[in-house]
């Protein structure tokens, strides 16, 4: 099985840590979260683990999104889909990352071949289960909203959902994908379907590598005021070196740490 931890991947994490050092420029924790977590996915995902048999990649790729769910268009591209987190398809990631994934479009400052969503959405097709354009695209959305009407390609625009459920049937053990799609969902406001993937995310995720889940599940159940599970994960996240102090100080702030 491959385990995703080829030499390239280490030129994307130093690449990504310094582009996230000059974001940085504020003291303020969440200032630091925002900056810091997309490095942390990124380690997160190398180890996953996740590598899916031929046959597997075969049949997500036959598939469609509009067949489970009438709200999300066809998301086939014809260069790829690739799996992110095997050799053989990290193999075709440079020109994806050069041409659509550049520095500026993982910033969201602006686009490099089209518009910032547009480059994100050719990412997605390509690759659906790379960490951080799913954590991208979904980010963007937030901010800026859905950009309805669109298209690229003649290929409507669709919501980040549906590149979350794409990547989740293309890749079904990539258990990053579920804990984004939750992190998503959590800032969404929609507690109970983020608790959901977290705990689908928890049963895939390699153990030594799920501090950013406990992190991200710990703030969550501060967020639903169950403040005992919430310090749970959080002790759980810390003594995995979690290395943001956020969750920690706000549990100090209610007297729950």
């Amino acid at each position: 099985m491959d385990h995703g931890c080829e030499p390239y991947n280490a030129i994307l994490i130093q690449m990504r840590l310094k582009n996230l050092c000059n974001t940085i420029t504020s003291k303020n924790s969440l200032v630091q979260f925002d900056a810091m977590k997309p490095l942390i996915i990124l380690i997160v995902s190398l180890g996953v683990g996740a590598a899916l048999t031929v046959s597997h990649i075969a049949a997500a790729a036959q598939s469609k999104v509009s067949s489970e769910d009438p709200n999300c268009l066809n998301l086939h591209l014809g260069y790829g889909p690739f799996n992110y987190n095997t050799a053989r398809g990290r193999a075709h990631w440079k020109i994806v990352e050069e041409y659509h994934f550049t520095p500026s479009v993982q910033r969201l400052q602006h686009g490099h071949t089209a518009s910032i969503p547009q480059d994100l959405d050719y990412t997605l097709r390509a690759f659906p289960n790379q960490p951080l354009a799913l954590y991208d695209m979904a980010k963007y959305q937030l901010a800026h909203g859905y950009p309805l009407g669109g298209t690229y390609n003649s290929v409507h625009y669709v919501r980040a959902e549906c590149y979350f459920k794409r990547a989740i049937r293309f890749a079904p053990k990539d258990g990053v994908v579920r804990m984004l799609y939750g992190i998503y969902l959590q800032r969404k406001g929609d507690h109970k379907a983020a608790l959901k993937r977290y705990k689908q995310a928890e049963k895939l995720i390699n153990p030594k590598r799920a501090a950013e889940l406990h992190y991200d599940m710990g703030l969550l159940y501060l967020k639903m005021k169950d403040y005992a599970k919430a310090r749970e994960q959080a002790k759980r996240a810390y003594s995995e070196g979690y290395p943001l102090p956020g969750l920690r100080k706000q549990l100090q702030a209610v007297g729950e740490w």
